[in-house]
């Protein structure tokens, strides 16, 4: 196991969350906070190159299928599933503590941009 390969698990939860998150023109704010949240777009839901943190959770769940099955893919939807409800804690935390960053980033426009009942359908 190297760098590239943690690297690699970890892009691979990335596309499978985003593929999740539908683009629909008429949810744009809530999918927007989600995508927000995640580290993929900015304020405005523009684009960015952004730390996404470790991913620690999912990624050792695929090395842990790689060991035993010695084929991480299987388990991309359980792995998926842990990023998500890790991510939803983080957002849940964040509202219920009033935090004001989270991963360097501003964690209020959960509460800030949009009101926090959005923010607690986002969670």
């Amino acid at each position: 196991m190297n760098e590239a390969h943690l690297a690699e698990l970890g892009a691979a939860v990335d596309r499978a969350v985003e593929s999740l998150i539908p683009s629909r023109p008429d949810l744009q704010g809530l999918y927007g906070m989600l995508r927000y949240h995640l580290g993929w777009v900015d304020k405005s839901f523009a684009p960015i190159e952004a730390d996404t943190g470790k991913k620690l959770r999912p990624v050792l769940c695929l090395l842990l299928a790689e060991s035993v099955r010695g084929e991480w893919r299987c388990a991309l939807p359980a792995a998926t599933a842990i990023e998500l409800v890790h991510n939803f804690s983080l957002v849940h935390d964040d509202i219920q503590d009033a935090s004001p960053l989270r991963r360097h980033r501003d964690a209020r426009s959960v509460r800030g941009l949009h009101d926090q009942p959005q923010g607690r359908r986002a969670a």
